[in-house]
């Protein structure tokens, strides 16, 4: 690991090295008004997982304090960035447990100690990209996911509170962004809050509403003037998935569906 400090018209002011013998890289720094720096990066255990590594320093790169995270399962940190709110450090990465991958932040405080965490649990497979703070205190964390269906890769937003704990406004990413969706067999109004409508020429032979735990939701629709409508309006609010297909010859089609109130 190499820190270099500049001076405002690029001359070097001091190098420092940092490691041992295993592999070790930063991915980001972030410095807080005293101009302590945090370190953020990854390590390749000899076991051959990666964990995550934070470290401390003072202005002058000397090392105040260092996080070494030995785990039997692969944890990277990718950003971190200093939250003046309440005098932090914040970082993101993402870990692997069970062959799923979650992306999660981690607190610290200004000597880089431990504070809490939290990963976006209700989506396996997630990717981190990073976290941001917010004007009102909290903190976001962005990333990629993709766990709805097969192939189908779209991102996320989840806004935590300081102590780590999400506040349950998490923000999932769909294709289908654009309101003028009666052209295709896809669902609209998208996200709905009761019922959504689908334009068929035919009645599909196919239709299945499915939770992201895999779980099939059992629903009300009606077929009329080639619209298929399902009721949602009983439907907890959530991230689902929805499985078309028309007929035994033609391809099966999922799309994200998100129920708000």
């Amino acid at each position: 690991m190499l820190l270099v400090k500049y001076s405002s018209v690029g001359d070097t002011i001091w190098s420092k090295y940092y490691g041992g013998i295993e592999d070790e890289w930063i991915t980001d720094i972030a410095h807080d008004y005293d101009q302590r720096i945090c370190i953020v990066g990854n390590k390749t255990q000899l076991e051959g997982n990666t964990r995550s590594l934070v470290k401390i320093s003072n202005s002058d790169g000397l090392i105040i304090n260092s996080n070494d995270f030995f785990s039997n399962n692969k944890n990277m940190v990718n950003s971190v960035f200093y939250s003046e709110t309440d005098s932090s450090f914040i970082s993101a990465g993402e870990f692997t447990n069970d062959e799923v991958t979650r992306a999660c932040i981690y607190k610290w405080d200004l000597s880089g100690n431990y504070i809490c965490n939290s990963a976006v649990n209700p989506i396996g497979n997630s990717h981190v990209g990073e976290a941001i703070p917010t004007n009102d205190g909290h903190f976001l964390l962005t990333g990629t996911y993709n766990n709805i269906a097969p192939g189908i890769t779209s991102f996320f937003l989840s806004k935590f509170k300081s102590n780590c704990n999400s506040n349950s406004n998490l923000t999932i990413g769909i294709e289908e962004t654009n309101s003028n969706y009666e052209s295709s067999n896809t669902p609209f109004p998208n996200p709905t809050s009761g019922t959504f409508n689908i334009n068929f020429s035919i009645e599909p032979e196919l239709i299945e509403l499915i939770d992201l735990t895999g779980k099939t939701i059992p629903f009300s629709r009606s077929y009329h003037a080639e619209i298929l409508s399902i009721d949602a309006g009983s439907i907890a609010p959530g991230m689902y998935v929805l499985k078309l297909r028309t007929n035994q010859n033609s391809p099966t089609t999922h799309h994200s569906i998100i129920i708000s109130r």
